[in-house]
């Protein structure tokens, strides 16, 4: 019982911060873990409805790896989005997972993703990708309502140093995430913004 109270206070111990991104000026609650330095951060409108704002940052080894969030803190059932490096660009998609081992299959819904630009980069040591992800918001099923974001909310990781079946495609088998997985707590009522709209126009840029 010590054990499981202690592993329950360290995940909810891990709870997003305000951070400010350099590159676009975006102001987040980030999840960052200082062993494996996977980062999230998350922003929302004043009011939200169905979108957000997010940024994933991890590191990458000579290119090669892939880093995902889910939207609740069962990494199994909830919409996952991944991504990882091709190149100097970025490749995303959403999945499902059905187990903790296989490669979680890709699915489709009105869900989406639009880039932003300015806050992605991707290297041999590095990727951080920032996007507006429309309609993610509002499935409980999925993740998290609207209603949620009045407070806290709980949601996952994970991370793999090892390169995905074929970098250039979406639908790439991603290996175990041998780098670690764990669960945050998104403090989301702190990342309500009314800057998010002029935010939101930078995935258009």
């Amino acid at each position: 019982a010590i054990l499981v109270l202690a592993l329950a206070k360290s995940s909810y111990a891990q709870q997003t911060a305000p951070f400010t991104d350099p590159l676009t000026g975006i102001q987040f609650q980030r999840f960052f873990g200082a062993k494996t330095q996977f980062a999230f951060g998350i922003a929302l409108p004043e009011n939200p409805s169905t979108d957000f704002i997010g940024q994933m940052s991890f590191p990458v080894k000579a290119g090669a790896g892939w880093g995902g969030i889910a939207l609740h803190d069962d990494m199994e059932g909830p919409l996952l989005l991944t991504a990882w490096p091709n190149g100097n660009s970025v490749v995303s998609s959403f999945r499902v997972a059905q187990n903790e081992d296989d490669s979680p299959p890709v699915v489709s819904g009105q869900f989406q993703v639009a880039q932003i630009d300015s806050g992605t980069v991707a290297n041999d040591t590095h990727m951080t990708f920032t996007f507006l992800c429309k309609n993610c918001v509002g499935d409980s099923k999925l993740g998290f309502t609207a209603q949620d974001t009045g407070g806290n909310f709980g949601m996952g990781w994970a991370l793999a140093d090892r390169a995905v079946s074929n970098p250039a495609n979406p639908a790439a088998t991603l290996p175990f995430h041998n780098s670690g997985f764990d669960e945050f707590t998104a403090l989301l009522s702190q990342a309500r913004s009314p800057l998010f709209g002029e935010w939101a126009l930078l995935a258009g840029a």
